[in-house]
């Protein structure tokens, strides 16, 4: 994002549009103070698209690494074989925070195991940026579901709402 004033605009309109394009919006200012926003016309721009050009979303990878032959014990095959075909189902999109790509680098961590053990399945799941507020929450002892200390069982998830950026 980059800012122009007033008379900046006025005078150098071709330039400033061409400029609103190619980063996405300027603001214009009056005396110092933002006033107006220019932004390109992109058509039915969702949510995921303008996250994206913000820097808040890292869609999935368009070459994904693949799945290893084998991983854990042989009781869980079938399982991992199941999870594999799921993710893999075509025309099917994967998103999560960031928090996913903590928790499976912390577990690699913790096991010992090369972190490019995560590339399967980070490669396949669109990552969207938290704020510092919702990861002090979600890796806080209290948690949304109980209002108290979960049990050691429990999984809570933190919902957001991701189109506009801001904490619900």
């Amino acid at each position: 994002m980059s800012t122009v004033t007033k008379r900046d605009l006025d005078q150098r309109t071709t330039e400033v549009l061409a400029q609103a394009t190619e980063v996405g919006e300027v603001i214009v200012t009056e005396r110092g103070e933002p006033r107006w926003r220019v932004s390109s016309y992109r058509g039915q721009d969702g949510a995921l698209a303008r996250a994206e050009r913000q820097g808040r979303y890292t869609p999935p990878a368009s070459k994904r690494a693949p799945w290893p032959e084998a991983v854990g014990a042989p009781r869980y095959e079938s399982e991992r074989l199941r999870l594999q075909g799921w993710m893999d189902a075509p025309d099917t999109d994967f998103i999560s925070s960031r928090l996913l790509r903590t928790e499976v680098v912390r577990v690699l961590r913790r096991d010992g195991r090369p972190l490019s053990d995560a590339e399967p399945l980070l490669d396949r799941v669109g990552l969207f940026d938290i704020t510092r507020e919702t990861h002090t929450v979600a890796e806080s002892d209290r948690a949304a579901c109980h209002g108290t200390r979960c049990p050691a069982s429990c999984y809570c998830l933190v919902d957001r709402r991701i189109g506009d950026g801001r904490d619900s």
